[in-house]
This record gives C-alpha cells, structure tokens and sequence, in this order.
C-alpha cells in the first residue's frame, strides 16, 4: 500500500511540473503596429503575437485582446469602426483575415520584380544592410502555392534572383570582387563582400601606422649635428675657398 501511495505521489509531481502557467509579460516586447509602417508589416506583427502567445501559454481571448491593445493608427480605426470585429467574443481567424486582407498591400509580384532588378547599394548602407533590404524585397516576388514540391521550386527560385541582385547591386570594390568571382551561393558572396569590406576598413589603420614607421625610421637615422653629407656639398678646386 505505501508503495502504491509513493508511485501516485510521483506521478503527482510529474503532472504538477508538467502544467503549463500562463505569462503575459511578453505583450510589452511586442510594438504598436498601425497597419501601414514599412518597418513592419501586419502579417509580420500577427506572427510576433503568435508566437509569444505560444511561449506564454496565451488563450484565444489574451491573443485578441493584445491585438487591439497594440493596433494604432488606422488599424485601430479599422477595427473600432467594424461590430464584428469590436465584439468581445470575436475569433482570432476573423479579426487576423480582416486585418490581412486590409492590411496587405495589392500591388502585383512584377512590382517588386523590378525593384528587386534595379536596386542598389546604398551610399551609407553596408553589405549586411543591403543584403537584408535585397532579402525582404525579394520575400515578395515569391508566389503562392498549396503545393510543397512548387513551393521548394519557387524558394529555389527567389534565392537564385536574391543573390544575383546581391552581386549586381552591390558597388565599389566589393561589387567588382563579386562579379569578377561570380559566386554560386548567397553565403560565398557575403563572405566575399565581408572580406573586400573588412579591408577597406582596415585600409585608414593601416596608413597611419605606416606613416608612424616612416617618422619613426627617419627620427632613428638623423645625421648628427653639423655633418654635411658629401652628396649636398658642391665639389670645388683643392685650396680654393669654401663659399
């Protein structure tokens, strides 16, 4: 009988440890989103929140009244201005596919086709910068598809076009490396991009010392006072005088 007490009570403890608490600490991570700011898309705010409401164990009911909390601008306005979408039992499939179909911008895959095509590097804007603004516009080139086979073919795709705009786009010395050694994959090229960047960088540090050592070696060998080196003096007749 002790024996059978002792297995439930570990059995207990298994299930205690096992009980999922609920934190809603993490809706503070998340920022105001208005629906229209190009930093970050709805679809992109709608992924943040479900994903902390996975870590934190958070009810359909927490999930939308996050939504709402965090929606600003004219996505607060979208919503407050709709029943449907301001009652309190509303589901999360409803408000998310109304504020997605609103939200999304319409403009068609050939649009960002071509500003994939002709953008490039930025003045300021360092290799990673670049790559990452390349990576984002070409997210959207990619097209929809229920099938997974097609779906692998058309990320196959938008990689390939990525990193030919990367080689393309890219300018100064890091650009001409890219395209004299034609790398096949995404990561050959940053990594041919970092180097020829990380030694432009060192390029300032490396004057400097050079400039260091050239005083440094002239200080060491001044000629000592009053010696006249035979190469300034003007050759002149034995016992004629010096002038």
């Amino acid at each position: 009988m002790e024996a059978r007490i002792a297995q439930l009570e570990q059995q207990l403890k298994g299930l205690t440890i096992g009980v999922k608490t609920k934190d809603l600490s993490l809706a503070t991570s998340i920022r105001d989103c208005n629906g229209q700011s190009q930093a970050k898309s709805i679809t992109e705010f709608l992924a943040q929140v479900e994903q902390c409401a996975r870590v934190s164990n958070w009810s359909e009911e927490d999930v939308v009244n996050i939504i709402k909390a965090k929606l600003t601008g004219e996505a607060g306005q979208f919503v407050s201005g709709r029943d449907q979408l301001t009652n309190v039992n509303v589901r999360y499939e409803v408000l998310k596919t109304a504020l997605v179909d609103r939200f999304t911008e319409k403009l068609p895959v050939r649009y960002h086709y071509n500003l994939l095509h002709e953008a490039t590097q930025g003045k300021e804007e360092s290799h990673i910068q670049f790559l990452d603004r390349r990576r984002a516009l070409s997210t959207k080139t990619v097209r929809k598809s229920e099938d997974s086979t097609v779906r692998r073919i058309l990320k196959e795709e938008a990689e390939f076009r990525l990193l030919t705009s990367f080689i393309y786009g890219m300018r100064g010395e890091a650009g001409r490396e890219l395209r004299i050694r034609n790398p096949e994959t995404l990561d050959q090229a940053l990594n041919i991009a970092t180097v020829v960047y990380n030694a432009k960088q060192m390029e300032p540090h490396r004057k400097d010392h050079d400039t260091l050592t050239v005083k440094t070696e002239r200080k060491r060998f001044t000629s000592p006072k009053g010696y006249r080196s035979p190469w300034n003096q003007r050759s002149q007749p034995q016992g004629s005088p010096v002038r």
